[in-house]
């Protein structure tokens, strides 16, 4: 008798975690293109990685994310990603730990305008 096996979803079926990515990613391009900001691929690759780790992360675990898909990534790419993030009110900073972290959108649609958490 052959063993059980479960059946394999579709590959074209993405888990809803990644269609929850997919629509912030997909919502964070056009809210930069109404602001006029420009998001570039590495900026909107570390606010992916910040979605992928639950909304929070600090430098090294994101620059760690980053070197297994880029052989190559110095820690500033990472920094300037995050100050844009920063400076546009995507995200916001713990001092202790340092911990960057993605804020929540508010009732317009757009990132609350706050200071950096201490």
């Amino acid at each position: 008798m052959p063993p059980s096996s479960t059946p394999k979803p579709s590959p074209s079926v993405a888990r809803p975690e990644l269609l929850e990515v997919r629509a912030r990613l997909d919502w964070l391009a056009a809210d930069c293109a109404a602001r006029g900001r420009l998001l570039t691929p590495l900026r909107r690759e570390v606010f992916e990685l910040l979605l992928l780790r639950g909304g929070e992360s600090s430098v090294d675990a994101l620059l760690e994310d980053m070197r297994t898909r880029h052989a190559r990534v110095a820690p500033m790419t990472v920094y300037r990603a995050l100050d844009f993030l920063l400076q546009s009110g995507y995200v916001d900073r713990q001092q202790r730990p340092a911990l960057y972290r993605i804020l929540p959108i508010n009732d317009a649609g757009a990132p609350p305008q706050g200071s950096n958490l201490s």
